[in-house]
């Protein structure tokens, strides 16, 4: 279903709630461990299989025409490995 499809609205806000985290999730993996971010992030590109008989919802990306991959000279200072923030004080 459309992320913004009256089908999610009507979920509980605790379902509503892990949707949003996930999608939060998604947004640092794609920067901080993929080093590959979608550059034209709009709800038509989002998509939301909802669990059946449970509350595990699932979010599917869509259209990787538009992407930018960040280099590891970039990507450096903020994660120490590629996996994690760097806890290094400057």
């Amino acid at each position: 279903v459309p992320l913004d499809g009256k089908e999610v609205f009507d979920l509980s806000q605790s379902r509503r709630n892990r949707l949003g985290a996930s999608l939060m999730d998604l947004m640092f993996r794609e920067i901080l461990e993929w080093r590959t971010v979608q550059t034209d992030p709009h709800f038509g590109n989002y998509k939301v299989v909802l669990g059946r008989d449970s509350d595990i919802d699932r979010i599917v990306l869509l259209d990787f025409g538009a992407v930018r991959v960040f280099s590891k000279a970039l990507h450096h200072p903020f994660c120490a490995d590629g996996s994690r923030l760097s806890t290094q004080k400057s």
